[in-house]
């Protein structure tokens, strides 16, 4: 019977234990007390802010307000995932307002509200333009965090658009705009894949250097080949002055050799004016060289 007893009371001891840690780790997330409020300049005189909290927040109220750089677009304030429910004021006045309980199915940093502002015409957006007058955050049971832990992260981010453009002889594949933020130094863009037409070749980017400050499009040029006169045919002519180029009587100053070697075996010769020529005479369709 005393065996009996003591495994019982071991097995509560293990519950209890097992309780304990349950509690110790829904505090450990709660630690994560830093909520993000970011507004993104997206250009033409429109911001997007958006609220974040992280793991470990069960319920909590968050209330914003803005600078006169800012005016909210009234109906555009959304709850993310329907974690909230969104006052466009409180206690009367201009303030954006938002509450959420029993948000336990967040467990990372989690969105949970965007709404749209117009800019004030040539303001510059910086942090003071947000205030976070009062917030409470809870993991169901305890504060984690209110106001006067001053816990929070405030961000501003310049958005703008690059369009990738092509012109004459090829395409752009794939999406043809990329959203950056304001000042990203163009060399650390990815640019998108890009189709060559029938026998052109890829030339280059209009730009290249430099920063996005505003939103700007950037073209892609491309080179029929063969012609290495420039003119915008591919003809006798060329080939002319590709066999004058191979007998060394003119020289790089003459004629683009980007688009002479036709045969793509990296020789610029009287074999590529031969194909030239049979270009010319419709007796070749594609050269060699070119890659789609």
């Amino acid at each position: 019977m005393i065996r009996k007893i003591i495994t019982v009371l071991l097995a509560l001891c293990m519950l209890a234990s097992m309780a304990t840690a349950t509690v110790s780790t829904v505090s450990a997330e709660g630690e994560l007390t830093t909520f993000i409020v970011e507004i993104t300049d997206q250009g033409d005189g429109v911001a997007i802010l958006s609220v974040s909290i992280p793991a470990g927040v069960a319920t909590g109220k968050i209330v914003i307000g803005t600078s006169e750089n800012l005016t909210f677009v009234p109906g555009s304030a959304k709850s993310a995932l329907g974690l909230g429910t969104i006052n466009e004021s409180y206690n009367g006045e201009d303030l954006l307002c938002i509450t959420f309980a029993e948000t336990y199915a967040v467990t990372k940093l989690t969105e949970v509200l965007t709404a749209q502002y117009n800019i004030k015409a040539g303001a510059v957006l910086s942090v003071d333009d947000i205030d976070v007058p009062i917030w409470t955050l809870t993991d169901g049971s305890e504060y984690l965090g209110t106001e006067a832990d001053g816990d929070v992260e405030k961000n501003v981010v310049s958005s703008r658009t690059i369009t990738f453009a092509a012109g004459n002889g090829g395409s752009v594949k794939g999406e043809s705009t990329l959203q950056v933020a304001k000042g990203t130094d163009l060399s650390a863009i990815a640019f998108p894949e890009l189709a060559c037409d029938k026998n052109y070749i890829f030339a280059g980017w209009d730009k290249t250097e430099g920063t996005v400050d505003d939103d700007i499009t950037i073209t892609a040029s491309f080179k029929q080949l063969g012609d290495v006169t420039g003119d915008g045919k591919t003809n006798s002519l060329d080939a002319a002055f590709i066999l004058r180029y191979d007998a060394s009587l003119i020289g790089e100053d003459k004629l683009d050799i980007s688009v002479a070697d036709v045969t793509g075996d990296g020789k610029i010769n009287s074999q590529d004016a031969a194909f030239v020529l049979r270009f010319d005479a419709a007796l070749l369709s594609v050269f060699p060289a070119w890659k789609e």
